[in-house]
């Protein structure tokens, strides 16, 4: 978020007129939309699911970077099959795991998986921490299969009082 911020002041004057943050990348989109060197004046944050598994998230961190790590590997071959389980948690389809594994990073590594998962996982501690933003214009977009959301859209309406919010089918 630091590094983004520093960005938007150097390249952007200070400001920009939307943040689109998608997935894992809200992560850093809070902490930047409250950093006072920047203004962001418009925020949609696409599928910000609350992942913490509270006493969990230790577990996780410990096991599943070598799983994903091994799955981002296999699901480069053609007749990989996404785990049922996956599918699920993710919300998509094996059509929609085969577009992601073609837009996938060919020199991904363990150690990039884990600190995702740990920005992930931890996410909304940080946003707990933050200030309310009262006339902050905040969007949050999600589809309706992400189980996530209902615990995110709390913690970001404490956030950004004003937020809107839209749900999309299937």
């Amino acid at each position: 978020a630091d590094l983004l911020a520093e960005y938007i002041k150097n390249k952007c004057d200070g400001r920009i007129d939307c943040l689109f943050a998608e997935s894992l990348g809200c992560c850093p989109a809070p902490l930047m939309k409250n950093n006072i060197t920047i203004r962001i004046e418009n925020m949609i944050l696409s599928g910000a699911e609350c992942l913490d598994c509270g006493i969990f998230n230790g577990l996780l961190l410990k096991i599943m970077p070598k799983k994903q790590y091994k799955i981002v590997q296999n699901y480069k071959t053609p007749d990989y099959r996404f785990p049922n389980y996956l599918l699920k948690l993710t919300g998509q389809t094996q059509e929609g795991i085969k577009k992601l594994s073609e837009a996938t990073s060919d020199n991904i590594s363990i150690e990039s998986i884990r600190e995702t998962w740990k920005a992930g996982l931890y996410l909304y501690r940080t946003v707990d921490t933050l200030s309310v933003q009262p006339d902050a214009k905040v969007s949050c977009w999600y589809g309706e299969k992400e189980s996530g959301m209902k615990k995110a859209i709390k913690k970001l309406r404490r956030l950004y009082p004003m937020l809107t919010i839209c749900c999309f089918k299937g």
